[in-house]
């Protein structure tokens, strides 16, 4: 794990933020550092519909806010807290002061943009060449690995799959031989990956 230490002269703000509240607006340019120092938040897409659907989850601590530091192009994508958090925010020129005088925390950003680059590469095949179906079955799986079937809602998994609530709704009735949903939790029918 990453030490998001900040050196000194480099200034920054402390910001907190409450579940649902946006720390990156679409509707503000930007071209800050966030790190996140506590919590969790969802970068989301809102669709034709009007629902925020999950595009990444960032989970403490990590930062975002990189492509608007470092490309021309500053209108993110929100950024929404899943629960309380707490977010250091570094203005682009002490951000540029800090990357130039820290050549690990350079190195571990380069790395992490290739990690969120390959997690968005291999999301976008999925939802590519996985059907609706295929895809939650595979979600199915990596919570049920996890032990969160039980605590696993329907808006996290339309979140997770990018997909509205009346699809979703659709794909769990075809999936009802392999996991069921009642009263409001997801049960497993027989073993996943059989």
């Amino acid at each position: 794990m990453f030490d998001y230490r900040i050196p000194d002269g480099v200034v920054y703000a402390e910001r907190s933020y409450r579940r649902g509240e946006y720390i990156l607006s679409d509707l503000e340019e930007s071209d800050s550092l966030y790190i996140l120092r506590s919590g969790a938040a969802d970068v989301v897409f809102r669709n034709i519909d009007g629902e925020n659907l999950r595009i990444y989850r960032y989970e403490a601590p990590d930062f975002f806010g990189e492509v608007e530091l470092l490309t021309d192009h500053h209108q993110p994508l929100p950024v929404v807290a899943v629960g309380d958090c707490r977010v250091s925010v570094i203005q682009s020129a002490e951000a540029m002061k800090w990357l130039k005088a820290d050549f690990p925390f350079c190195l571990h950003m380069m790395r992490r943009l290739c990690e969120k680059m390959y997690d968005d590469m291999y999301s976008r095949t999925d939802q590519r060449f996985l059907t609706q179906k295929q895809r939650l079955l595979k979600a199915y799986k990596r919570h049920a690995e996890r032990g969160e079937l039980k605590t696993l809602t329907k808006q996290a998994l339309c979140e997770e799959l990018g997909i509205p609530l009346r699809s979703l709704n659709r794909v769990i009735a075809q999936c009802s031989d392999t996991v069921t949903y009642k009263n409001k939790h997801f049960q497993t029918v027989r073993p996943l990956g059989e």
